[in-house]
């Protein structure tokens, strides 16, 4: 799909592109943002093919409600924090 492999640096040029046309570039970025969710939420059922690389879900606490319930990953590297999985964790928490 091609939305797993756009990066934030694809998006602003895109974003730069479409500025001429100020409610392109808004619709544009809702587009991303909602097909992002949609996959995310999809990934989380347990026959999805993605589902095995989404991380351990952790311990549940009742302080207020999340939006998942896996843990969050340590991203070190800076590609690792540009992929799908560690962004969407970090998204829709």
């Amino acid at each position: 799909m091609l939305l797993l492999e756009l990066t934030a640096a694809h998006i602003v040029r895109s974003l730069a592109v479409l500025r001429s046309r100020p409610t392109g570039a808004t619709q544009c970025l809702e587009l991303i943002v909602s097909c992002d969710h949609d996959l995310f939420s999809k990934a989380t059922r347990y026959g999805h093919c993605l589902h095995h690389l989404l991380p351990a879900t952790r311990p549940v606490d009742h302080l207020r409600p999340r939006g998942h319930p896996f843990q969050l990953y340590l991203a070190v590297a800076d590609l690792h924090q540009r992929s799908f999985i560690v962004r969407s964790l970090y998204n829709f928490m």
